[in-house]
């Protein structure tokens, strides 16, 4: 499965993209969810379930780029 969201978050020093999220009330079969979307972790927060799936390689380069930009904004 190709995830098609280009939402992203940072979480425990990882980069997630978030596939879905539902309600907390309406998700019955976490592990279930998780398997047909293709996440590897669920978030509860604030009353919503966030299916994400972590993105691996992405995360150096982006810490790249943050450092680049923190030194260009120096200058």
């Amino acid at each position: 499965m190709i995830p098609t969201s280009t939402h992203f978050v940072r979480f425990n020093d990882s980069l997630l993209q978030i596939l879905r999220y539902y309600p907390e009330q309406r998700v019955r079969d976490v592990d279930g969810i998780k398997k047909w979307l293709n996440a590897d972790i669920a978030i509860r927060r604030e009353g919503l379930m966030y299916f994400c799936q972590t993105i691996e390689d992405a995360i150096e380069e982006i810490d790249q780029v943050a450092e680049i930009e923190a030194v260009a904004q120096e200058n």
